[in-house]
């Protein structure tokens, strides 16, 4: 099997350091939407810098209240990124995790939470099964979705 890196950092994504281009593409899973606006900018730029071809983000679409959780106050959530304002700045998004307006405006504070956790209505298993089939329409129409995938292509 082919190595693919040989050492890992661990720290405050804002205090890293890496080169110009030193990676083919810099992936943020869930880490926008727990950084102020202010910091969250300036890390897209850095990963746009750090990045030789592309960025991707994956983020709830717009705020989502999420209070700190396990004694990690990095778990609060401090910011919220939409799809136009993510669009704007270059990137393409497509929608994941359904209607939006199928799940609540807080997400549970618990390390056992998952999407189904999120569902505003009753009987929750059978509208999860709605928001999983929504997923088909929110893909190509992410304004209505309750999270993004988002890419920039460098």
């Amino acid at each position: 099997m082919k190595k693919i890196h040989t050492k890992y950092k661990k720290g405050r994504i804002n205090e890293m350091k890496f080169g110009k281009n030193q990676f083919d593409a810099v992936i943020l899973i869930d880490v926008l939407e727990h950084l102020d606006k202010k910091t969250g900018e300036k890390i897209l730029k850095l990963a746009e810098n750090w990045s030789r071809k592309k960025v991707i983000v994956v983020t709830p679409n717009g705020f989502i209240e999420q209070g700190e959780y396990d004694n990690n106050k990095f778990q609060k959530h401090r910011s919220g990124w939409g799809f136009q304002e993510l669009f704007n700045i270059g990137y393409r998004c497509y929608g994941l995790a359904g209607f939006k307006f199928l799940r609540k405006a807080r997400v549970e504070d618990s390390k056992d939470a998952d999407l189904s956790t999120s569902i505003k209505y009753r009987p929750r298993l059978f509208w999860f099964f709605v928001a999983s089939l929504s997923q088909i329409l929110t893909y190509r129409f992410p304004k209505m979705a309750f999270s993004l995938f988002c890419v920039k292509r460098l």
